[in-house]
């Protein structure tokens, strides 16, 4: 309790101050109309930076992050802002005005082990972006928001939806089962908050198919798409695509091979014998053991192929080696055949 009222107090120096030339600049422009409608969302970078910690006015390090977010008015102007020190997130605070009056919400920062609604502000979040529009008569703003913002260095963007009620923002909606959000970004295709793209990847172990590749941070990863459509006040994910690649197939075919799923297999490869191959090279031995693969150009091998696998590494892989071939906008395995030894 007495960290909430700190951050209360630092929160109100704040905004007495102005927060910044941004909120002077807002306050002072009057009613003059803004050039953006309300469906242009601000741009969004793919991660988030660190906020800065500054020196703060009343002794300690403070990071402020602001983030506008524009309305059909001058006057609509939100503003969002990360309160950030060197031990994590602070909280998050919405400013926007009502009939001429300045307003302000703050939410305290919570653990990760906090109830799902309080989500949003968690000791690592930073918020990427916002929206903001009238549905209904009512007042509408979707942030996002990355949850891991400090520390990891594995982004994981998520997105919360509040509707101004009175001269309280209510939370309405966050993500559940089903996210799929690591190294990802949320996107507005529609320009308004009817639509959510979600473009992530298979990093963090979040996946049925995880185990059968060695997949570090930074290392390889399949490409997801999903698509969110609102329905009342919620979202419903609509579809849930894997951006076609040589190394999705490479993992897919592993799994399949792995789990006895010999047609799916078969799907993936130009000719049925090529699993017969791939069992005589142990390929049916993947499921659960991490193997570490190895390409002389990754960006390209990654897309294309061809993939092989690093013995070198001590995860008992395979000496193998994968070609692909595209066709109709799907890889398939062309070939498999033993590496030569390095």
């Amino acid at each position: 309790m007495a960290a909430i009222v700190r951050l209360r107090a630092l929160v109100l120096a704040i905004v007495v101050l102005g927060i910044g030339a941004g909120v002077a600049l807002w306050i002072a422009g009057g009613s003059e109309p803004s050039q953006q409608v309300v469906a242009e969302p601000t741009p969004m970078p793919t991660a988030p930076a660190t906020p800065a910690l500054p020196p703060n006015i009343l002794g300690g390090r403070v990071g402020l992050h602001a983030i506008p977010v524009p309305g059909p008015r001058a006057e609509d102007l939100i503003i969002l802002e990360t309160i950030a020190s060197s031990g994590g997130t602070q909280g998050q605070l919405i400013i926007w005005r009502t009939d001429g009056e300045l307003k302000t919400q703050l939410f305290p920062a919570v653990s990760m082990q906090g109830p799902t609604n309080e989500r949003f502000s968690e000791v690592n979040s930073a918020i990427i972006s916002g929206l903001q529009q009238t549905l209904d008569g009512k007042r509408e703003l979707g942030i996002v928001y990355d949850a891991s913002a400090y520390g990891s260095g594995s982004p994981s963007s998520s997105f919360v939806l509040f509707r101004l009620e009175g001269d309280r923002w209510r939370m309405v909606w966050n993500p559940g089962p089903g996210w799929r959000s690591a190294h990802g970004r949320v996107e507005f295709p529609q320009g308004d908050l009817s639509q959510l793209m979600v473009r992530s990847d298979s990093a963090f172990g979040h996946d049925p198919l995880s185990g059968v590749l060695f997949e570090a941070n930074a290392g390889p990863h399949r490409q997801f798409v999903d698509t969110w459509v609102r329905e009342g006040d919620g979202y419903v994910r609509q579809s849930a695509e894997t951006v076609p690649s040589a190394y999705a197939t490479l993992v897919e075919f592993l799994y399949a091979l792995g789990t006895g799923d010999d047609s799916g297999a078969r799907a993936l490869v130009t000719d049925a014998s090529l699993l017969d191959r791939a069992r005589s090279l142990g390929l049916d031995a993947a499921m659960g053991k991490n193997w570490n693969i190895h390409c002389d150009d990754w960006a390209h091998c990654l897309e294309e192929g061809p993939i092989g696998f690093d013995p070198q590494a001590g995860r008992g892989e395979p000496n193998a080696l994968t070609s692909f071939v595209e066709r109709n906008g799907r890889w398939l395995i062309s070939d498999i055949r033993e590496q030569p030894s390095p």
